[in-house]
């Protein structure tokens, strides 16, 4: 028992310091407000459609600004963003819109 314990912990911080295995992020659209979400893959929930899947936070910000539209009748774009989007991308050195 002793040695799975030591065996997980040593995955688990390899899997944190190595980002190739990281989760993915996300840029995730709700579908009645047309907020985006930007969040990692491995979160839950996904709070509504996926419309971009990247490596880093940083990226998924950059998708997420990129993805902006002022027609919220287009779900294919963000018409605005969730304040916790707003939040990490500024983290991440992004500013979203």
């Amino acid at each position: 028992m002793r040695t799975m314990v030591h065996l997980l912990s040593t995955c688990a911080l390899f899997a944190a310091i190595n980002p190739a295995f990281a989760a993915d992020w996300i840029v995730a659209r709700a579908t009645t407000s047309g907020a985006c979400a930007v969040q990692s893959a491995d979160s839950r929930p996904i709070l509504g459609i996926v419309l971009a899947t990247k490596p880093t936070a940083k990226e998924a910000c950059s998708a997420a600004k990129d993805l902006q539209s002022s027609d919220i009748s287009d779900t294919s774009k963000c018409f605005e963003y969730t304040n916790g989007a707003k939040s990490k991308c500024s983290d991440e050195g992004v500013t979203l819109p």
